[in-house]
Order: C-alpha cells, then structure tokens, then sequence
C-alpha cells in the first residue's frame, strides 16, 4: 500500500469512465489525476467494505473485478451489483457514510482509494467534476433498477443471458475484449446475481452452450452472435447510458 501518492494510471481509468457519460475538460482531468490517493490490492475473496462499517474514504477499481452484496436474514446472499475496471466503486459513501451492504474482491483487484475529504473539495472546486461524479451515480442507481427488473420478470435463460450481454457492453466502453477475459462471476456468483439456485445456472448454462446462444472455452465464454443474445435477454443498453 502507498499512502497519499498520485496514482495517475488508476485515476486515469477513472477519467475515462466518467468520459462516457459527461464531458471532461482536460484540466478537471488534471485535477483529477493530482488527487492523493493510497493503492490498495485486494485478493479474490477480500472484503473491503462491511455493512455497518464507517467509511471516510471511497475507491475506484483499477484492475480486477469487485460486488456489492447482501445478506438475508436466514444467511443467503443476493448480488447487487458488479464492477469491472475503471468504475467508481463506492461513491455513494460520500454522501451515505455508514456501509449499508458489503464489497467484496471477485477476483484479485487493484484499487485506489481516496479520502472523502479530498474528494469533496475536488467537487467544491470543481462543478464539472461534481457534476459527472452525479451523473456517474445516477447510472449506478439506473443499472440497479435494471437488476431489479432482470431478477423479478425475466425468466432464468434471459436473466443469464442479460447480465453476460451487460458485462459484455460495460467492459467494451472501457476498451476490454469480454471474449478474452475469463468470465469473472462462478456458477454460484451467477447464482446469486440472478436470484436462481446454483443447480439451475448450471443446468442454463448448458443449454445455452448446446443452443450456440454462448460458446464456453475454459473460464472464457464467446457470444457468437451478439445481437441474438441480447434478443434472447430483451437486453436493451439505453440504462448503461452509454451514448450519454
């Protein structure tokens, strides 16, 4: 871990991600990329975040893959969200400082975390950057309200089959190949993602490979034809705000 040092790699995916959906002079940027931040790496498994922790700092991942979950009161776990590369993780602390669900490491993760403090400074300096900080929560609150529906109407084929189509759009706004990145949710994550038992993920998961709607190779899965996918999931990209 370093303590309060520019880490401008991180920061700068950062940058990249609130690009997509408001614009970003180059000396907010600048600004951005000057903020002190400390590098956290966190193992597969790790838990960052507690519920019930109090938080005075918030991180944006750099590399690997983060959840937010919860757990019911007879112990099962639901997914709430994921978080690939670039995207801000817990911004919402900001404002909410008391951990309402837990995050967690899907697979070994690189983070920078940076200080309230410092943050909401930025933002007072800064309206653009207060701004697309905003914006960049409301499409978090939109993808949440997508999971929602997926979870509660869809039935198990287009459930799966949305939240691959969903990692798929998300990692390609940030320049990644989905197809050459090992899947990054296991057959329970999936499970517990959708709301499904582990046993019918599995069972759906074969079926989509037999019906060629998704084409495993090792932890790698392929969508041979994309736009069928998303037909198959009623997957529409407008809530990811992309073209924002």
């Amino acid at each position: 871990m370093t303590a309060n040092a520019p880490f401008d790699r991180s920061l700068g995916s950062f940058i990249k991600r609130l690009r997509i959906h408001s614009p970003i002079a180059d000396e907010d940027a600048d600004a951005i990329r000057t903020l002190p931040c400390r590098v956290l790496r966190l193992r597969q498994n790790s838990q960052l975040v507690r519920e019930g922790d109090l938080t005075d700092r918030c991180v944006v991942l750099v590399s690997g893959f983060m959840h937010r979950f919860r757990f019911s009161e007879d112990g099962r776990r639901q997914i709430l969200s994921l978080y690939v590369p670039g995207d801000p993780v817990d911004f919402d602390h900001l404002f909410l400082p008391v951990a309402d669900d837990g995050l967690q490491a899907l697979r070994d993760s690189l983070l920078a975390s940076i200080a309230h403090s410092d943050l909401r400074k930025l933002m007072r300096e800064r309206p653009a950057v207060a701004d697309a900080i905003t914006r960049a929560l409301q499409v978090d609150s939109s993808i949440f309200r997508e999971w929602i529906l997926n979870v509660g109407q869809r039935d198990a084929r287009a459930r799966i089959a949305h939240l691959l189509c969903e990692i798929s759009a998300r990692l390609q706004a940030q320049d990644f190949d989905f197809e050459n990145i090992p899947l990054p949710l296991t057959q329970d994550q999936i499970a517990d993602a959708t709301g499904l038992s582990s046993i019918h993920v599995n069972r759906t998961l074969k079926v989509l490979n037999a019906e060629k709607w998704i084409e495993r190779r090792g932890a790698l899965v392929m969508l041979p034809n994309p736009d069928a996918l998303r037909e198959l999931a009623g997957f529409d990209a407008r809530y990811l705000h992309l073209d924002a």
